[in-house]
């Protein structure tokens, strides 16, 4: 399929992203738990552990985290056995599709991609 853009979607209804849960609760008289589903959060809440590393950890929290992921991607080498600069980390999958396209597709060059499918690419190229 050719990507045409907006002129393709006029049928499509926008979305519109649901309540926090405080006002469905209200809005429907629930009393007790509502587990969140949405949005790629966890209704368990973080995990221990990773509580337990933030508290280890407090005293650091004025600096800038390491936006190179120095130790994670040493670590992730290390147990896969390749080299650090084999390594890319970033904040989700549209982050990595931004950099695979940024790096790899030129002005002029062809691309070929899904439909439906994530339009980050066609954007970019």
């Amino acid at each position: 399929m050719i990507y045409k853009g907006r002129e393709e979607l006029k049928n499509v209804k926008p979305y519109i992203p649901g309540k926090p849960v405080e006002e469905v609760a209200r809005e429907l008289g629930i009393i007790g738990d509502i587990a969140k589903l949405a949005s790629n959060e966890n209704p368990l809440g973080p995990s221990p552990l990773a509580i337990e590393e933030i508290k280890k950890n407090l005293h650091k929290l004025n600096y800038y985290p390491d936006d190179m992921s120095f130790y994670l991607k040493c670590e992730i080498a290390k147990k896969n056995n390749v080299e650090i600069d084999n390594i890319i980390c970033s904040n989700g999958s549209a982050e990595l599709i931004f950099l695979s396209v940024l790096s790899h597709i030129n002005k002029g060059s062809n691309l070929i991609m899904g439909w439906p499918g994530f339009v980050i690419p066609k954007i970019l190229s």
